[in-house]
């Protein structure tokens, strides 16, 4: 959670939070409050504004997987603990994950909530010379290789992706 005296950050692991919380220490109108990386909201303050950044359920599940593989991230350490890295090798050819574009970002900078900004026109301008800033590839997961069933429970478990927020379904 990255906290603005006039707004809040909720950082989702691996949904670009990076790259916008960069942005956000950047160009933002007022000083951070509080700054506690993917931290989960203590108490909502009502007049402050919320957002948070999301990424496609299963491109997300996979780049967390990918995490492992480059020896990093919380359970790459509890699976080399328990001998079990063999379970998290990231191999699979001929599939390529690209972090979806901020856009959303963009609409957040020069639409209603501008006012959060101080140089709204020199952020967007930022945000198109950095357009591949958060571009990350995988070693190999072909989404058209896994199997229905865990695509079918992935579309399940995250339905507010395609119910709300305008994800397309992985299954009709």
């Amino acid at each position: 959670m990255l906290e603005f005296e006039d707004f809040v950050y909720l950082d989702v692991q691996k949904t670009g939070s990076t790259t916008i919380r960069r942005f956000l220490n950047r160009f933002s109108r007022t000083r951070v409050v509080q700054d506690d990386k993917h931290a989960p909201v203590e108490r909502r303050d009502p007049d402050k504004l919320y957002i948070i950044s999301c990424r496609d359920p299963l491109k997300q599940y996979l780049s967390l997987y990918l995490h492992g593989p480059s020896d990093k991230g919380g359970l790459r350490a509890r699976l080399n603990k328990a001998d079990m890295a063999h379970f998290y090798d990231g191999t699979n050819e001929g599939f390529a994950v690209k972090t979806e574009t901020l856009t959303d970002l963009r609409n957040l900078v020069m639409g209603e909530h501008t006012a959060l900004f101080y140089d709204p026109n020199r952020a967007d301008r930022f945000l198109d010379k950095d357009k591949q800033a958060n571009t990350s590839t995988n070693p190999g997961i072909d989404l058209e290789a896994l199997s229905p069933a865990l695509v079918a429970r992935v579309q399940e478990r995250e339905w507010f992706f395609f119910d709300h927020l305008g994800y397309r379904p992985y299954i009709a």
